[in-house]
């Protein structure tokens, strides 16, 4: 597995050719996939030149290919500023939303050990986060 003193010795081009995603032919277009054989089909060609002895590949489902991976705490849905940019009021008061809900229901973050626990879980009580939901299970990806 890639770990993050790897990543950032590498180039920009280096870490876009990791990206599987980004590996389509100028004007390809989407490929209609109907059952589980085509994807697996389609999954063993995207990944066939990565080695996963060195690469860990993670996915993301999604039914949309125009949406932008941005997590939730940074996505602003307004018609003028839909870059994805945070909107400051939300990032500056983070912390209070941490400790609000912490405080609502301490019992379900009484076993959290550490801030990424409390964010994944926080995220499932529907607290906007920084973490953007990934898997290294294709197929948990293929449902969402």
């Amino acid at each position: 597995m890639l770990n993050p003193e790897d990543m950032e010795k590498m180039s920009k081009d280096e870490l876009e050719k990791l990206d599987v995603s980004n590996n389509k032919e100028e004007g390809e277009s989407q490929k209609n996939i109907t059952s589980l054989e085509g994807f697996f089909s389609e999954l063993l060609e995207l990944t066939k030149n990565v080695d996963q002895t060195k690469y860990e590949i993670f996915y993301r489902g999604h039914e949309n290919t125009d949406y932008q991976l941005v997590p939730n705490l940074l996505r602003n849905n307004s018609t003028k500023n839909p870059n994805g940019q945070a909107v400051k009021d939300i990032v500056n008061n983070e912390h209070r939303a941490f400790r609000d809900i912490i405080e609502k229901q301490p019992s379900e973050f009484a076993q959290c050990n550490s801030a990424i626990e409390y964010l994944v879980k926080m995220q499932h009580f529907g607290l906007k986060t920084r973490l953007l939901d990934i898997t290294s299970n294709a197929l948990i990806a293929l449902y969402f």
